[in-house]
């Protein structure tokens, strides 16, 4: 057998012998090995498998409703957890496009909402690769969603902001119907302005120039860890 086959092996043996943990949301229920979800995130870890502060360390159990985050969010996460990636739509049609930016935005929202980085950044990886395939911006209906959900400073906003600076035609934003949508997100308009100016004084590039490890979070297992509802 060979070194890959017995890692495999390994690793099979190791999720049988390991607990499992249950993650609900609305009606819907998902079993996930436990060192699996704790390894991902520390927020999972801390409710897990803490010294008993929390009601979830007894019940082995969290019920993720009230949040933003949907069924679909949760059932890829939990393929990603296994598999390291997950479905999503095709990008062949605008229609489709549009459903693959917004099952992106609720699983980024997810990750940022239960400390999953990993997962973030192979988000950043995504919309990197649909940039790179020249189709239909997000539009702004969208943004609006990921702004309401999202910190200031977080990738997907920061990369929502350099498609619409650098990526768009200016004569876009002499429409009417487009300034009455970014009068209603003044905090993407603020940020959006910030990038027009760096974008027309000539000496910055678009965050898509770059790399998508430059927007990468950094893991910390010793801090950031949200308090696990009791």
């Amino acid at each position: 057998m060979d070194a890959k086959a017995d890692s495999t092996s390994e690793e099979s043996m190791r999720l049988l012998n390991d607990p499992t943990v249950t993650l609900r949301c609305g009606d819907a229920s998902f079993m996930v090995h436990r060192n699996l979800v704790c390894q991902a995130s520390p927020f999972f870890k801390s409710a897990f498998t803490g010294d008993g502060e929390y009601v979830e360390t007894s019940t082995q159990s969290m019920d993720l409703s009230g949040t933003e985050v949907t069924v679909d969010a949760v059932n890829r996460f939990v393929e990603w957890l296994y598999t390291r990636c997950y479905a999503l739509s095709s990008t062949s049609t605008p229609q489709e496009t549009q459903e693959r930016y917004m099952e992106l935005a609720r699983l980024f929202i997810f990750a940022e909402e239960y400390i999953v980085v990993d997962l973030k950044n192979d988000i950043v990886d995504k919309l990197f690769d649909i940039k790179a395939k020249c189709v239909d911006p997000p539009r702004l209906p969208l943004v609006r969603y990921v702004y309401e959900n999202t910190p200031m400073g977080s990738p997907f906003r920061q990369l929502l902001v350099a498609y619409y600076s650098w990526h768009i035609d200016m004569e876009w934003y002499g429409r009417e119907a487009i300034s009455t949508q970014l009068y209603k997100n003044p905090e993407f308009t603020t940020d959006l302005a910030v990038s027009l100016g760096k974008r027309l004084d000539g000496k910055h590039k678009s965050l898509f120039d770059g790399k998508p490890s430059d927007l990468y979070a950094v893991k910390n297992t010793e801090s950031g860890q949200k308090e696990a509802e009791k």
